[in-house]
């Protein structure tokens, strides 16, 4: 297939009109094509606006029985008209119709008229399963169209968090402070990375020890010899976690940085084994 067949293609993929062959045939040439990726987008957007554009009816529960009830009273419904007794001969004086020439007389019996009576029941009736069909398949449409939103709002905001925090990692102001195991934890490793103006900062630490009951861990910023109590945390079962923090302002001064055992609610102050220390300390 050319381009200009998948371009015409996409504006059906988008209205999930495609059967599986040629589903996987567009979606495979969105992968190479940027320009194919967001003429998608652009489609699934006015789509989107179109269909909340029209305010959804929705059928009342018993017309289709209604209808079926119809189509069922349609064979019996018509039924042929007896014919008026002659009158005596007597009273009746006999007359010469003028003849009637047609090109295709075709009487209509009792049958023929229940039939067409059937026929045109069955018409309205598919009519309705028409309407029927469409609105079911509109309402279906709207519900995936607010899903694909939701969702591509969703990766949106992702993008743009995983952006800002790519842009101040890599900026030339940023900090970095590797922390090494104690004796209580010689495995143990973790890294923090700040911005000293904003004070954004991530923390990945990796072979923590297992947390004993009612424990939990909590970072500490130590700056002019005053511990500045941080963030309080878990860890998996590997004894791994990475998580986002903000240092308070005074913390964003420290050179020293710590990790301690401390109560699941945290400490104003270090109580507990140290786990994890600059070089420094």
């Amino acid at each position: 297939m050319n381009q200009t067949h998948f371009e015409e293609l996409i504006e059906l993929y988008a209205l999930d009109l495609l059967d599986d062959t040629e589903k996987k045939q567009v979606e495979a040439y969105l992968v190479t094509s940027p320009t194919a990726r967001a003429k998608l987008i652009e489609l699934r957007e006015t789509a989107a606006a179109l269909a909340f554009s029209v305010t959804p009816v929705t059928p009342a529960p018993n017309v289709r029985d209604r209808l079926l009830q119809q189509v069922q009273q349609a064979g019996t419904s018509v039924q042929p008209q007896p014919r008026a007794p002659a009158p005596p001969e007597a009273q009746v004086v006999a007359f010469q119709r003028p003849a009637v020439q047609t090109s295709n007389p075709k009487p209509q019996t009792p049958g023929a008229i229940r039939w067409f009576a059937l026929a045109a029941s069955l018409a309205v009736v598919g009519l309705g399963g028409g309407l029927w069909l469409t609105w079911e398949r509109v309402q279906t449409l709207q519900t995936q169209l607010t899903a694909t939103q939701s969702q591509l709002l969703k990766e949106t905001l992702e993008l743009e968090k995983t952006k800002q925090k790519a842009d101040w990692l890599a900026s030339p102001e940023a900090r970095n402070a590797a922390l090494g195991g104690t004796p209580v934890s010689p495995a143990a490793r973790a890294k923090l990375t700040f911005d000293p103006q904003t004070g954004q900062a991530v923390f990945t630490v990796q072979n923590l020890p297992p947390l004993p009951s009612g424990k939990a861990y909590q970072l500490w910023f130590i700056a002019d010899g005053k511990p500045i109590p941080g963030l309080v945390f878990t860890i998996d079962k590997q004894g791994r976690l990475e998580f986002q923090e903000n240092i308070p302002t005074q913390g964003r001064k420290a050179s020293i940085f710590a990790v301690t055992l401390e109560p699941a609610g945290g400490s104003t102050a270090p109580t507990g084994d140290m786990v994890l220390k600059t070089p420094a300390l």
